[in-house]
């Protein structure tokens, strides 16, 4: 008689390998005579090679892919479904292609266009279906509960944008909006966001940023009839147009800018984080390169007192209205613009 053979289960096992080898493909530079409405806002010379086809020289490590990974899962696995089970999905990812005489053509692909009247029956049995967790059906049903209160007539329609980001920037002061302490909103975005306006009937987007860390999600609106949106779009498209028919490559941004935010000069971190970061500076790692033009960056960031004219670094001028902190307890000048009691 056979012995019936018994499968042996693995007792060391782990699935971390595989896991981290599932990134998104990373989509290499194709040549285009087209530009991206994403693009719009970024450096001039990282567009003209990616246009060109150019191979990148720093590739986005397997981190990065997987940071990018995470927040498309927020987009349409969260925010995206959400709008579905309410029922206010109306379209999503419709290519647009914006023309304008003696331009590039732009094209993109817009988020979730939203809006409607949200049917409570609908909404109720979508949501108790088994591929709907515990987790996912209690937001839906509180937000179904407080949106057709608040909005009985329904909500307008809008094209959106999602943007993921991590929390230090979620939550960072100079990215609060001074009026309505919501997330401001990053100039690109709301470039690309506008770009998508011109195609649809909608006068109003909406900017959504959701924090990684903690899920707060907060809201900045677009308007098709934003002025100086429209101008910096076509300064932008204008330039990119005139660099492309020139077919000779713009010159990089400069190693060095200034920070309004913190009133000092600092790196540029466009030039750090650019795919071709190798092929601008001639470097292969960005602390030597740093090192490299630290010097450079300690003497932007010198200036001399205003009292005693000693040579000082911005960050602690800064902090005294442009006194040392000798002299500023000198003059009894406090640091908020009153007087020190002093004598």
């Amino acid at each position: 008689m056979k012995k019936k053979k018994v499968s042996k289960l693995a007792n060391n096992w782990s699935v971390s390998g595989v896991w981290n080898d599932l990134l998104v493909a990373e989509r290499k530079p194709a040549a285009r005579a087209y530009i991206r409405a994403s693009e719009i806002g970024s450096p001039f010379l990282d567009r003209y090679l990616k246009m060109k086809g150019k191979k990148y020289t720093n590739p986005y490590t397997a981190r990065v892919l997987r940071v990018f990974d995470t927040g498309h899962i927020f987009e349409k696995d969260v925010v995206e479904r959400i709008f579905k089970l309410l029922g206010l999905w109306i379209s999503t990812q419709k290519e647009l292609i914006i023309e304008k005489e003696g331009l590039l053509p732009v094209v993109g692909h817009h988020d979730p266009k939203v809006g409607g009247k949200i049917k409570y029956w609908q909404t109720m049995k979508r949501i108790k279906g088994r591929s709907v967790s515990p987790w996912m059906r209690v937001r839906v049903l509180t937000l179904m509960q407080i949106l057709r209160k608040k909005y009985p007539n329904g909500l307008k329609k809008l094209i959106t944008e999602i943007k993921t980001v991590n929390s230090m920037a979620f939550w960072a002061p100079r990215n609060q909006d001074s009026k309505t302490h919501f997330f401001k909103g990053y100039p690109h975005h709301k470039l690309q966001l506008w770009t998508y306006l011109q195609r649809g009937r909608e006068n109003e987007g909406r900017l959504f940023y959701l924090s990684k860390d903690d899920l707060t999600l907060q809201e900045t609106p677009v308007f098709k009839d934003d002025k100086e949106l429209e101008r910096l779009w076509i300064n932008d498209v204008a330039e990119m147009t005139r660099i492309w028919k020139s077919k000779k490559e713009p010159p990089h941004e400069p190693y060095i800018v200034f920070n309004e935010d913190k009133q000092i000069f600092e790196f540029n971190w466009r030039i750090k984080r650019s795919n071709y970061f190798t092929y601008i500076t001639g470097f292969n790692d960005i602390k030597v390169w740093e090192k490299k033009y630290y010097p450079e960056l300690k003497v932007q960031n010198s200036k001399p007192c205003k009292k005693c004219n000693i040579i000082f670094q911005l960050q602690t001028l800064n902090k005294n209205q442009g006194y040392c902190g000798r002299c500023i307890t000198a003059l009894g000048i406090k640091k908020n613009g009153g007087e020190n009691n002093n004598g």
